[in-house]
């Protein structure tokens, strides 16, 4: 049975501008891998070969990799990896995605992840209601995301909370949003945690009753992560 939380927030309105097709991965390690060969994996196969989608007909426009510290993983049931993935259109991952080149990139995938638990969200336009497992673009931005500086956040529900507390507690959070506004913001919404990506924007939290920051990650450029790292890939 789907939960849904309805907010009743008065977000700015997203841009009219045609947006970048964005997918928010969220990836969990397959159980017969050690942390260090899922870290090795993901350095030496799977970054290199997203960011070569930048010189395909994907058209990848940028791309955020990151993984929580180990101890938060178990502690919160994170995933072990997370990405916010950009691509010029939803046609033109279509496309190469239907190709060769593009189905041998999809099953890579299943070489470092698994399969049951590891999905993509595309983000949706925030129309009032928020629903767990879905990623939603608060704030778009004028241009990519290679274009910013970018932060990645967690927010984990504290025990003991209602889902209305936690859905005050998001609207109180994402309002906090506006001002000042970041150029971009795209989250997803779990049953126990937020994941955040901000635009050019960091210093909008405060303390709430219902959850906490658990991690706070500026994405450096770079072309390895490791747990408790995220990067901006070079494209």
């Amino acid at each position: 049975m789907k939960i849904i939380i309805l907010l009743a927030m008065t977000l700015l309105s997203v841009a009219d501008t045609q947006a970048s097709y964005f997918r928010f991965w969220r990836g969990y390690m397959q159980e017969e891998m050690t942390s260090q060969e899922f870290t090795r994996a993901l350095n030496s196969k799977m970054l290199p070969e997203t960011g070569k989608l930048a010189s395909t007909s994907a058209q990848l426009l940028s791309y955020h990799p990151v993984m929580p510290t180990l101890k938060n993983i178990s502690r919160y049931d994170l995933p072990h990896e997370m990405a916010l993935v950009e691509y010029e259109s939803q046609e033109s991952y279509n496309t190469y995605r239907n190709t060769r080149n593009g189905r041998a990139y999809s099953d890579l995938h299943w070489d470092v992840f698994s399969r049951g638990t590891s999905k993509s969200a595309v983000p949706e336009t925030f129309r009032g209601a928020l629903e767990f497992g879905k990623s939603y673009q608060i704030v778009t931005a004028a241009n990519s995301w290679n274009n910013y500086d970018v932060t990645f956040n967690i927010y984990v529900r504290k025990a003991g909370v209602s889902d209305s507390e936690y859905a005050l507690a998001l609207r109180g959070h994402l309002e906090k949003q506006k001002k000042p506004r970041p150029a971009g913001l795209i989250v997803l919404i779990d049953r126990n945690y937020m994941l955040e990506f901000v635009a050019n924007g960091d210093n909008y939290f405060k303390p709430q009753k219902a959850f906490f920051r658990a991690m706070n990650a500026p994405m450096k450029i770079g072309r390895t992560i490791d747990f408790g790292k995220g990067v901006q890939y070079p494209l």
